[in-house]
């Protein structure tokens, strides 16, 4: 590394990080140290795996990170603190597990499904009615058994034992929604934001849990009131750059399923890119003149 006062850091995904998505996520790293160049900003680069714990002392101006790594989270965690600027804030990473984001949508009123958190170490279950949804509470999705969907006690049963081998403890359960599928990708306190179809267009799908909501039907909705849904989770999250999915209702209302940190913008890539790499720039001059 050769950094300098003028020198961003940016830190690739570990693999384990991106299932089925490896090529993806580094595309939409690579397309934004691109736009950063070309915007004249000096970027060095590293893999989370080779995350330096002193990188605060090295001096840069500001660090963009896709790592999700408990060990780069904490490196990353006491450099914020120390007044580096990270995006995604690896701070609010670590806070903001799906287990607690769900319970700041339900506090801010951002709309979600009927949706609870147990613990299976008390012994508690779903009072969702069947079908729903039971998913890893701690992190990101990572493999195809950390999202089940349950239609019968029977589901229930053998999801929850599942869940319990691989001890894991928090879960989401939230009721299934009918209605479109729409995937959302967007840059908090920019105009940036993308919205399509995922059925529909036959884009790409982590573990193919769109067709069971089936071919969309084209409800109308509002993308500007979806836009300012996502933007607060995103600024009260933390995840300025971020992705999710929602359900659009027949009535044109909509529910948040899941809520992502930086995410591979596939469809959208070189968009997103420019609108990241403003972002970036754009956050440590604030933080010069505060």
């Amino acid at each position: 590394m050769d950094p300098s006062a003028h020198t961003y850091l940016g830190i690739r995904r570990d693999p384990q990080f991106s299932p089925g998505s490896v090529e993806r996520d580094e595309a939409i790293f690579r397309s934004v140290c691109k736009a950063l160049r070309e915007r004249g900003v000096h970027v060095s680069l590293c893999d989370e795996r080779d995350l330096c714990p002193d990188i605060a002392a090295l001096g840069y101006k500001a660090v963009f990170s896709m790592a999700r790594s408990h060990q780069a989270l904490e490196i990353l965690s006491r450099c914020e603190q120390g007044g580096l600027c990270i995006f995604n804030s690896p701070l609010s990473i670590l806070h903001f597990t799906r287990a607690r984001l769900v319970e700041m949508f339900e506090a801010e009123g951002i709309p979600q499904p009927a949706t609870s958190v147990i613990s299976l170490l008390r012994g508690e279950k779903p009072e969702e009615g069947f079908p729903l949804w039971l998913k890893r509470g701690d992190a990101c999705a990572q493999e195809l058994d950390d999202v089940c969907y349950v239609a019968t006690p029977e589901d229930l049963g053998r999801a929850l034992d599942g869940f319990r081998k691989r001890q894991l403890d928090e879960i989401v359960a939230c009721e299934h929604v009918k209605g479109d599928i729409v995937k959302f990708y967007g840059v908090e306190g920019t105009d940036f934001f993308h919205i399509h179809y995922p059925t529909r267009d036959n884009t790409f799908s982590k573990f193919g849990f769109e067709r069971l909501n089936g071919a969309p039907q084209g409800h109308p909705f509002s993308v500007r009131k979806l836009k300012a849904a996502a933007d607060k989770a995103a600024a009260m999250s933390g995840f300025a750059i971020y992705g999710g999915d929602c359900i659009i209702r027949a009535d044109g209302t909509f529910a948040i399923i899941d809520f992502n940190d930086w995410p591979s913008f596939s469809p959208c890539r070189e968009d997103a890119a420019t609108a990241i790499a403003k972002r970036i720039i754009q956050i440590p001059r604030d933080n010069n003149h505060a």
